[in-house]
């Protein structure tokens, strides 16, 4: 019976809303913007006025949704990642992602050795040494050059020692957002999306509901974003209204437009 009731509370939540066309936070309509990739109306996504959304990763799809294409890559879904070598050896896993100030995500930690997560070290190498790809964001696979000899050698990464504004993936998701006009509302980064060169791109954003039930989750372009380190919450350059009229984001195209936890979400 219990798994009835959520069931049911996850078809009554997953059903996307039509968005009018918002303002972006210049106070003007995102009519046109150069650069947007195919398939994405301006109005669905809140664009800042400088934008050229050089890269298609993510797209509006016929529910009317915005759904995270497959040059996308999840930063949420990143975390726990196996990595190999080059002849599929087992090399260590994805514990951590470091972004810089400007959005770029520097370095990746890898937790390597171990039984089943114990006595684990946690090295870091360039996210870029990482060849990362796979058909869903659920799913992807992560491969690189080195080997595990070569993992094992490599100092144990500290984070109390890193450089001033950078910052963890871990302490950005379900970080704190400071809208325009907040009035109050919860608003929280859920997930943020980079492309193949660790560049970010776009930003999941939550807000509603009631301890992530009845949430509700549109994402809008990363340069909307303030200071990453900024305390206690980041800087949203938008407004409640703006993303309020904006459409749900999924991962998928059949995916749930709720931010339940994850073992139910999409």
């Amino acid at each position: 019976m219990k798994h009835l009731i959520l069931g049911a509370v996850l078809l009554g939540l997953a059903t996307p809303a039509f968005a009018s066309a918002p303002e972006n936070y210049a106070e003007s309509t995102a009519a046109f913007v150069p650069g947007m990739p195919t398939g994405i109306d301006p109005a669905r996504i809140q664009m800042s006025p400088e934008s050229t959304a050089p890269h298609p990763l993510v797209y509006e799809a016929p529910d009317h949704a915005i759904v995270l294409s497959s040059g996308g890559l999840s930063t949420h879904f990143l975390l726990g990642v196996k990595v190999t070598d080059e002849k599929g050896g087992p090399v260590g896993t994805i514990d951590n992602l470091v972004f810089t100030k400007d959005g770029q995500v520097k370095q990746a930690i890898l937790s390597v050795g171990g039984f089943m997560g114990f006595d684990a070290r946690k090295v870091s190498v360039p996210f870029r040494s990482l060849s990362i790809s796979g058909e869903s964001h659920k799913q992807p696979t992560a491969r690189t050059d080195a080997t595990f000899a070569d993992m094992k050698k490599l100092p144990t990464f500290d984070p109390a020692k890193l450089p001033a504004g950078e910052i963890l993936a871990t302490h950005l998701l379900r970080a704190k957002l400071a809208p325009q006009d907040a009035g109050g509302q919860a608003v929280k980064l859920t997930d943020i999306i980079i492309d193949p060169d660790g560049s970010s791109q776009y930003a999941a954003v939550e807000y509603g509901g009631i301890d992530g039930f009845g949430a509700k989750r549109t994402v809008v372009e990363y340069s909307t974003l303030g200071s990453l380190t900024a305390q206690p919450a980041i800087p949203l350059n938008l407004k409640m209204a703006v993303l309020k009229k904006a459409q749900p984001f999924v991962y998928t195209s059949t995916g749930s437009t709720t931010s339940i936890p994850e073992m139910f979400d999409d």
